[in-house]
């Protein structure tokens, strides 16, 4: 773990999510159950890390979204935009091509 975040970066995270107890908030979207979303129209670019800690395939995706770019990172997990922000920011960028312009 050490190789993607310092010690003390890592510190500083336990710590402000203990200290201001948002730990448990933090859980929410993977512990909320709900009835199971409808498809969403607009498009979708997904960016897929490789270490994260679940991974749909894009058959999936596209179960509930217009998928028009799937990337496939070789590095990076969970907190991908600190571990790989170029990435990231790539898949970003990406959507707001997609973006419709404002008339």
């Amino acid at each position: 773990m050490e190789s993607v975040f310092s010690r003390d970066e890592l510190l500083t995270w336990v710590t402000a999510y203990r200290v201001s107890g948002a730990i448990g908030t933090s859980f929410t979207p993977y512990a909320a159950a709900g009835p199971e979303p409808g498809r969403s129209t607009p498009p979708a670019v997904c960016t897929i890390f490789r270490h994260d800690l679940a991974n749909a395939p894009r058959e999936f995706a596209e179960r509930f979204f217009d998928v028009r770019v799937w990337r496939e990172e070789a590095h990076g997990g969970h907190l991908a935009a600190w571990e790989q922000p170029a990435r990231y920011a790539a898949g970003i960028h990406d959507a707001a091509r997609l973006a419709p312009v404002p008339s």
